[in-house]
């Protein structure tokens, strides 16, 4: 039998400034609530690349090598880079209030967030098959590590209800 593991670990942390403003204004029962900020600092993206292969023969003592599929002795190991990023942040909410007591929002919230590393993209698919099971690598050194940085879009829906008591 063949047991083969991969894994690919991610981790950004961003650490910034932040600026923003919130606008609130009530009309009536009716509120409405905007927030507008943004965040400057480095992201620090951390990638770490480990695999291994099992392989079972009966009345044999298992063998383990490095190296899974595509986590390979030409991929494996731990990574890591500092990449500038923004965080910018709008928010609008829209509030009712029935009484004193009792209100009910509606929001929604759209954030982004600039330079950051993902699992997926670390994935090299491009493989060089003599280096599986613990063989020796002949040909290119593939697959190979390379950063791959992407954005992410934040999209929110909030609903509340507020009761003071």
């Amino acid at each position: 039998t063949f047991d083969s593991f991969d894994a690919f670990d991610v981790k950004n942390d961003f650490h910034g400034a932040e600026v923003g403003g919130v606008w609130d204004v009530e009309r009536g029962c009716w509120g409405l609530s905007l927030l507008g900020r943004v965040a400057l600092g480095n992201v620090h993206q951390r990638v770490g690349i480990r695999g291994n292969t099992i392989v079972a023969v009966p009345n044999v003592d298992p063998v383990l090598t490095a190296g899974g599929l595509l986590a390979q002795p030409t991929n494996i190991g731990n990574y890591s880079r500092n990449q500038f990023g923004v965080i910018p942040e709008a928010q609008a909410t829209v509030s009712y209030r029935f009484n004193c007591r009792l209100r009910a929002t509606l929001g929604y919230t759209f954030m982004y967030v600039s330079n950051i590393s993902r699992a997926a993209n670390q994935v090299d698919l491009n493989l060089n098959p003599t280096q599986f099971n613990g063989g020796t690598l002949t040909g290119p050194a593939q697959p190979a590590f390379a950063f791959h940085g992407t954005d992410l879009w934040l999209h929110g829906f909030n609903v509340g209800v507020e009761y003071k008591y």
